[in-house]
């Protein structure tokens, strides 16, 4: 049987302006995004009447995960720049919509995330890259 999945090329990570209606647009030179979704940490409620010795746990809220966006570093670009961009959504603290568009039908994820850190990485013999960590913050969006 063959399989259904698809690569990642062609997907398209973008930044909301906060307009109503919203405009999107696309980060520039995106190489990598890394993995996405949400997670659930755990509440122990173990107690003095736990049966057979065991913990006991309850799931805890659901919290949308770091996001690392490695990109090829472009400072003056508008959307990584230090007066518009992603530099700048972390030096205001600005909390962003943003969409990923999967290639083919794949649909597309919508989410709210903060800028919580940018590093860049500068070598002799390598592009200049720099990885944007985005926290998402509420609900994780999907359309197919």
């Amino acid at each position: 049987m063959t399989t259904a999945s698809k690569i990642g090329y062609g997907s398209i990570l973008s930044a909301g302006d906060g307009a109503s209606p919203e405009n999107f647009t696309r980060i520039a030179e995106v190489r990598k995004v890394g993995e996405f979704g949400s997670e659930r940490g755990l509440i122990d409620m173990t107690n003095l009447d736990s049966p057979d010795t065991f913990m006991e746990y309850l799931l805890a809220m659901k919290d949308g995960v770091e996001l690392p966006v490695e990109v090829n570093f472009l400072p003056s670009n508008a959307t990584q720049s230090p007066s518009t961009g992603l530099i700048n959504d972390h030096n205001t603290g600005v909390a962003r919509n943003f969409t990923l568009e999967l290639p083919g039908s794949f649909g597309t994820f919508s989410f709210t995330a903060l800028v919580r850190a940018w590093k860049a990485n500068v070598a002799p013999n390598e592009g200049l890259i720099a990885t944007f960590t985005l926290k998402l913050t509420g609900a994780i969006e999907y359309a197919p």
